[in-house]
């Protein structure tokens, strides 16, 4: 849920991105600019709680493969 929830708000910046260049190259109100401008940002400030929210709960995690767990470390002292 929470991924889905990241994917979607990810969507919306990029949208509000490509709409805030249409607005940059119609020129004619930049009103509309800045209101793309201050919905991005704040579209952006939600995804970064997101996945500090994710993180921290454990929802979302790090699976790079040059993580070592504590099985792993334990592994290695029992094979010395």
């Amino acid at each position: 849920m929470l991924i889905s929830l990241i994917l979607v708000v990810f969507f919306g910046i990029l949208a509000s991105l490509f709409t805030g260049l249409f607005f940059l190259f119609n020129k004619k109100n930049s009103k509309h600019l800045f209101i793309s401008l201050s919905f991005r940002i704040s579209l952006t400030v939600l995804l970064i709680c997101l996945v500090t929210f994710g993180l921290y709960t454990g929802d979302i995690g790090n699976k790079a493969p040059w993580q070592v767990t504590q099985e792993q470390l334990d592994n290695i002292d029992k094979d010395k």
